[in-house]
């Protein structure tokens, strides 16, 4: 599009026919009437009853923006969904782990560990676990953004700040959803450990 002024177009090519008039307000009260007015001013102007629209285009900036936020709302409640589904999921996973490792488990507290180092050796392979998930995700997520730039011919930006800042969350779910089975592990009890089969 090129916005040009109606008496510029004029002078330069004769025009005077006009598909559509941009009106610009120095006070955006009262839009909606003012609109009607200028309506009403072309209908009489050029004998016709009706014929003319107005649009206010703040009212649908904000009706695009309410849309918008109805989006993110749900975008955001299935992200929140899938991250406590990963955690639960991880949960799983380190719970199968202690269960199977619980001879593992009895013969290191015999030796010497602590409650302390039970705890952190599965938070740490807990924290590997989603580390790895999360970096598998950042490269599928660039390969499909890269996809659709060239099958759907339109530019994705890759933002790298929200990415690892997505990782770092990741991460964290992990180590929070990690708790309850290192937990559980470093209460295990050596003797009984060690007489798992």
């Amino acid at each position: 599009f090129v916005y040009i002024q109606y008496t510029t177009i004029k002078k330069i090519c004769n025009f005077t026919n006009y598909d559509e008039i941009i009106i610009s307000l120095k006070d955006n009260k009262n839009i909606d009437k003012i609109g009607e007015q200028i309506s009403d001013t072309l209908s009489r102007s050029n004998g016709l009853n009706g014929g003319y629209a107005a649009e206010n285009m703040v009212k649908q900036k904000e009706k695009l923006e309410t849309i918008i936020d109805i989006i993110t709302a749900i975008v955001s409640a299935v992200a929140a969904i899938s991250l406590i589904v990963g955690g639960l999921g991880i949960m799983t996973i380190m719970l199968v782990a202690v269960n199977e490792r619980k001879k593992e488990i009895g013969l290191k507290k015999a030796i010497g560990a602590t409650n302390g180092m039970i705890v952190f050796e599965f938070i740490i392979e807990a924290v590997i676990i989603t580390l790895c998930g999360g970096i598998l995700g950042m490269l599928l997520s660039g390969a499909l953004a890269k996809i659709s730039e060239v099958f759907l011919n339109f530019k994705v930006d890759i933002d790298i700040r929200i990415m690892l800042l997505s990782l770092i969350f990741s991460v964290f779910i992990g180590i929070i959803f990690s708790v309850y089975p290192a937990k559980k592990a470093a209460d295990l009890s050596p003797i009984e450990a060690l007489r798992f089969e």
